[in-house]
């Protein structure tokens, strides 16, 4: 077998195993985004968007929701998880 047979074989793997993943990283995306326009509360569903779609900090976000309070948007989002 030749090293450019090989090589065709192993970069078939590599891009079979990449498109795995980002079916799976799609399907997984999907998931979070139903999640969360399952919240009732629009603060609880914001700060929820803001952090796993947009990505922002606990700063911005609790800034964005008028609190001077850096771990604001955090307690919003860890007392909606422990119900």
């Amino acid at each position: 077998m030749s090293l450019r047979f090989k090589v065709m074989i192993y970069d078939k793997e590599i891009r079979a195993r990449f498109i795995r993943r980002f079916r799976r990283c799609k399907k997984i995306g999907i998931e979070i985004e139903e999640f969360i326009e399952g919240i009732e509360d629009s603060r609880t569903r914001l700060v929820f968007q803001l952090r796993y779609i947009e990505g922002k900090s606990w700063v911005y976000i609790s800034r964005q929701l008028g609190s001077t309070n850096e771990s604001y948007a955090r307690m919003i989002h860890n007392r909606y998880l422990s119900i």
